[in-house]
């Protein structure tokens, strides 16, 4: 039996999938388990290797490969399975449909698009009421749709406890510890570091004893970090502050300003819950942040677009000289007209619970946010408690798990539908 899991980037990867592998090998410990990645704009590089790192991942189709079999049905690493499932965990939903009449599987999905295209999942998993009554309302059966709760959360449980995490770090609970997040993706850590690094600057100036951690996702290295950094001797053209990688010891960044930025690889949510305040950009790390109860301040920058990417054909054009730099720009305002924000808490609420601070070419507008919030711990523990209500409980991943379980035991064939229960919760 093969459990076949589409994905892609790396929010869906790190949170999604390493989770939804876990929970399935626990219920079926002689399943193989196929992670296949399909093409995307947003990818990291690192995907393929993360997800062979996952326990209980047998085989990991790259993107390249991925399509090297659609196209010819042949792979040198995969031999599916006479019976099997494919699960669409992110991405492109079209490539499960694609993939699912290449292997002859039912098909099933975790998501948060509502689309008519839905329809042609066995079932349609999705996160919340909210969201079921959204489909619903664009022509998903509602028969088809099973609400399990938010995936997005399930990984985000600390292996330490705060006390564990600051001794490991040679951290002081005694101090303010400001975590920073400036992504996954090499693109977006060039812009956001530089700016991230001056708010600790500025930050510093004014709390000479806070501590500042960066946690890197599992998707970037230090030679990444390194080369996000602006040479000491820069022109001073970017925005922010730059400084230098030292690898002694424990990782830090001394910035040019003399502060020091303790580098943390593999614990970004034991950084999360050790955290009195977390600088974020935008993504997933925001709604595990929320499920922490841990507040943040969300970076929007004019200065990112030339590394936020576009899917599909806009992708393509977006690429192209002369003209790709008009389009992206035509694309990122129809998008900031569309979506009112960013951060995934505030999306789900449909108001503003942590701040989103747009800059353009002064850090010091997203430092003033920094510190109101540091200084004031009863707005930093209002804002805890009504992240925690927000997120609820975990246990999505225990009803995705029994959903692929379920469905894969009914033979593959077109057409036939399966009765499907709601969760409330």
């Amino acid at each position: 039996m093969d459990i076949v899991i589409l994905s892609n980037s790396p929010g869906e990867l790190a949170s999604w999938v390493a989770t939804t592998v876990r929970k399935v090998k626990e219920k079926a410990p002689d399943v193989r388990i196929i992670v296949v990645l399909t093409p995307c704009p947003f990818a990291s590089g690192a995907e393929t290797e993360f997800a062979e790192s996952i326990p209980g991942v047998h085989t990991v189709l790259s993107p390249r490969e991925y399509l090297g079999y659609v196209l010819s049905k042949r792979s040198a690493h995969y031999t599916p399975s006479q019976s099997g499932i494919v699960v669409f965990l992110g991405g492109d939903i079209l490539h499960a449909f694609l993939l699912a009449g290449r292997l002859g599987y039912p098909v099933i999905g975790y998501t948060v698009r509502s689309s008519r295209l839905n329809n042609r999942f066995r079932i349609c998993m999705v996160a919340d009421e909210e969201a079921r009554d959204r489909f619903v309302r664009v022509g998903v059966k509602p028969e088809k749709i099973r609400v399990v709760g938010n995936l997005t959360i399930e990984g985000a449980s600390p292996a330490l406890r705060r006390e564990e995490t600051a001794s490991l770090c040679g951290l002081s609970l005694e101090q303010p510890i400001i975590g920073l997040f400036p992504g996954s993706r090499f693109p977006l850590i060039q812009y956001s570091l530089p700016v991230f690094l001056k708010v600790a600057e500025d930050v510093a100036c004014r709390v000479p004893d806070a501590q500042f951690v960066l946690a890197l996702s599992p998707f970037v290295t230090l030679c990444g970090v390194e080369k996000a950094l602006p040479p000491l001797t820069s022109d001073g053209k970017f925005v922010g502050t730059t400084g230098k990688l030292l690898r002694d010891g424990r990782p830090r960044i001394t910035t040019a300003g003399g502060v020091s930025v303790l580098l943390v690889q593999k614990m970004q949510y034991e950084v999360m819950s050790a955290s009195d305040l977390v600088l974020t950009i935008p993504g997933t790390n925001t709604a595990e942040l929320a499920f922490l109860g841990t507040p943040m301040v969300v970076a929007l920058s004019a200065l990112f677009p030339k590394a936020v990417p576009m899917g599909g054909i806009f992708g393509l054009l977006g690429a192209a000289p002369f003209v790709g730099t008009f389009l992206k720009q035509q694309y990122l305002k129809q998008l900031a007209r569309r979506v009112k924000f960013a951060a995934l808490p505030n999306r789900l609420c449909g108001r503003e619970i942590v701040p989103e601070v747009r800059l353009d070419r002064d850090p010091g507008v997203l430092t003033r946010f920094v510190l109101d919030l540091l200084m004031d711990k009863g707005k930093r523990e209002r804002m805890s408690r009504e992240l925690q209500q927000l997120m609820g409980n975990q246990g999505a991943v225990e009803r995705v798990a029994d959903t692929i379980l379920e469905v894969a035991r009914i033979p593959g064939t077109p057409g036939r539908t399966v009765e499907v229960g709601v969760f409330h919760g």
